[in-house]
């Protein structure tokens, strides 16, 4: 995928080899080599835990203060660009269902886990009494955090996008830091 364009040979293909640390039929981020798991697998895990949590809690969101700040009410109702969202996100959590049904299966990512806390296959968020770990209403909380005072008024379509993106950015960045301390 790093091949610039202009090293392409057109129309012939290229075959490159891809090495897992063992040759098991479930392969999770621990199967990667260490410099891959740390490029892809942090970004991996903050656009599931983003796509989860955008369209199974943030409906039931109204009242949190990233949700009043947002406006999300209208805009989730009437932003063309964060309706395609919600249906990319459905797509995508249909292609994580797909992957964990192939010969070879993408375990890394729980795609039917729907506690926080256990959907990383190599890294479980420990819970007990004085920690539930990341629930809905941690993530909410983080969310309001990443907002902090910036208000949408009037925002385009584009503008009120990016800033749900950059909260989810955000919040789920320091989600991943404190709570699964995945690096």
């Amino acid at each position: 995928m790093e091949v610039p364009d202009n090293q392409l040979d057109a129309g012939q293909p290229l075959y490159h080899e891809f090495g897992l640390k063992s040759d098991s039929p479930e392969i999770d981020f621990g199967q990667l080599p260490p410099e891959l798991r740390q490029e892809v697998a942090r970004p991996l895990i903050q656009l599931h835990y983003f796509a989860r949590y955008f369209l199974k809690h943030t409906p039931d969101d109204a009242k949190a203060p990233y949700y009043e700040a947002g406006n999300l009410a209208a805009q989730l109702r009437n932003n063309r660009a964060l309706r395609e969202l919600a249906d990319f996100f459905g797509d995508y959590n249909e292609w994580i269902r797909e992957l964990g049904v192939n010969q070879r299966r993408y375990t890394a990512i729980r795609a039917e886990e729907m506690d926080f806390n256990k959907m990383v296959a190599d890294k479980t968020v420990e819970t007990g009494i004085f920690s539930k770990g990341i629930t809905p209403g941690y993530f909410r909380d983080e969310l309001t955090k990443a907002v902090g005072k910036a208000t949408l008024s009037n925002p385009t379509e584009n503008e009120a996008l990016r800033w749900v993106v950059k909260a989810f950015e955000e919040a789920t960045s320091e989600i991943l830091d404190k709570k699964l301390q995945y690096s």
